[in-house]
């Protein structure tokens, strides 16, 4: 178990630092050029289980005023927003995490809470995949995500973006997960009760005694712990992975 923690250190790094390099040049931007799909790049690209890990469609959707798709049909291509069906498909996108607010911290004053927000959008993800079943199957593990694929459809996840959502209280951290949450960001721009941010003052010097025991509590329920976001820093990293 520590080599395949060591492993995944290794490769995060690996993965990450030659991308970010590889597309800067002494503090410059490469800009962006026409790509060229080869007939091999494409064939070892349909042969993948292509898995997408990040889509705020939902939230944008809540945003612009859509609580449904009674009014949204996302079989059509949808100028307004940077998803929909048609090109999902070409895309080839064999799997699908779909992102729940879980950044906003407090409530407004319709009384929603960070928690409410949160569920709105899991709800609107459910919905998608009743309101699109030719496409969509909501997806829970692994072996759902192979099943779905062999059927020719969409597997749909639930990531939580941004602490805030559970407000503290590892119960309703269960609960996100017994609707579908499979991996929750640990913040999201802002310092919270239990994690530093890198984009914020940080207080805690990575994770708090609550920080700790959100992360263990993820490990048992099967979520992933994720720090892709701008939480991106080394003391986070070391702290996130609990021996």
């Amino acid at each position: 178990m520590s080599n395949r923690r060591q492993f995944t250190r290794l490769i995060a790094a690996g993965l990450t630092f030659p991308v970010f390099y590889r597309n800067r040049v002494l503090g410059h931007i490469i800009k962006d050029q026409e790509i060229v799909l080869t007939e091999e790049a494409l064939r070892i690209h349909r042969s993948a289980i292509v898995i997408d890990g990040h889509n705020d469609l939902p939230n944008k959707m809540q945003r612009k005023g859509f609580l449904s798709f009674d009014n949204f049909d996302l079989m059509q291509n949808q100028q307004d927003f940077q998803s929909d069906i048609p090109r999902l498909r070409k895309g080839g996108i064999g799997a699908q995490f779909w992102a729940a607010n879980g950044w906003f911290s407090g409530s407004t004053n319709s009384g929603k809470s960070s928690s409410g927000f949160c569920l709105e959008d899991i709800e609107l993800i459910h919905k998608m995949s009743k309101k699109y079943p030719s496409v969509f199957e909501m997806a829970y593990t692994a072996d759902d995500i192979l099943r779905i694929h062999r059927k020719g459809l969409i597997a749909s996840l639930i990531g939580i973006e941004g602490g805030f959502a559970f407000e503290n209280s590892l119960t309703i951290l269960d609960s996100f997960y017994r609707l579908g949450a499979r991996y929750m960001t640990l913040t999201w721009g802002t310092t919270n009760d239990f994690v530093d941010s890198a984009t914020d003052k940080a207080r805690h010097g990575g994770l708090t005694e609550l920080g700790k025991k959100i992360v263990l509590e993820m490990n048992r329920l099967g979520m992933l712990v994720d720090i892709s976001h701008d939480d991106f820093q080394k003391c986070i990293i070391e702290s996130c992975i609990i021996k």
